[in-house]
């Protein structure tokens, strides 16, 4: 399983500015990582996994926000976008479900970015362990994964 070393030594090794933020606890979800780290929910991002047909896709969205499946099938032009499950997601990733960075996957993951991650210069999303967040610009992000920007968030 990845940790916090691994998207650190990734991130390092391609020159990307970024921080680590231990925490004092695990958190179960987006909202109370962002009161224990004093942030607001826009300022975090949530990396889902999905499935679109027989593809699987990243997506990052402000932690606000919910996914629009069927926007991302749209999008996509695929029949059926469903959440990824559990097992897929660490598989593909690499990394414990609920603490997955937008970058440094154990397999090659193509990657929507909801349009209002980018109106944020510096984001927070998982840092590859229950304890610890990562800091990075929303750009860094897009060009490591080499994202595709979309509108995949119910408005």
């Amino acid at each position: 399983m990845k940790t916090s070393i691994d998207i650190h030594n990734f991130l390092t090794s391609k020159g990307v500015a970024h921080e680590i933020f231990p925490t004092s606890r695990p958190v179960k979800s987006i909202r109370e990582a962002s009161a224990l780290l004093g942030l607001k929910l826009d300022e975090m991002v949530k990396c889902i996994l999905v499935k679109a047909d027989e593809k699987f896709v990243m997506l990052l969205l402000l932690g606000k926000d919910r996914v629009s499946l069927k926007k991302v099938a749209r999008h996509l032009k695929v029949k059926e976008v469903k959440l990824a499950t559990p097992e897929e997601t660490v598989k593909l990733t690499g990394y414990r479900l609920g603490t997955t960075p937008p970058c440094d996957f154990s397999t090659s993951l193509p990657c929507l970015i909801d349009r209002e991650v980018l109106k944020k210069e510096v984001i927070y999303t998982g840092g590859g362990e229950p304890t610890v967040f990562l800091k990075i610009k929303s750009i860094d992000v897009l060009k490591l994964t080499e994202g595709e920007v979309a509108d995949i968030a119910h408005r």
